[in-house]
């Protein structure tokens, strides 16, 4: 991982250890200042490549029938 993956990673990490009850990736979006996109791949990569998906219940949003809904501005 590159220095600003870690960030990103920090970041969503922090975010749901402060919100135990979840979020979506929209939310953690909000929260992060990263695109929901973006927070979607690294939770990828956390559950793919690491043993952090072991600590965080992680489950898929439902899809929006606009995939520019995981856009957030």
């Amino acid at each position: 991982m590159n220095n600003k993956m870690l960030m990103r990673v920090s970041a969503i990490l922090n975010t749901l250890e402060a919100h135990p009850q979840g979020l979506s990736a929209v939310e953690l979006s909000k929260y992060t200042t990263y695109p929901a996109d973006q927070v979607l791949r690294d939770l990828n990569e956390i559950l793919n490549n690491t043993d952090l998906g072991h600590y965080f219940a992680i489950f898929p949003d439902e899809q929006p029938d606009d995939p520019e809904e995981y856009l957030v501005d």
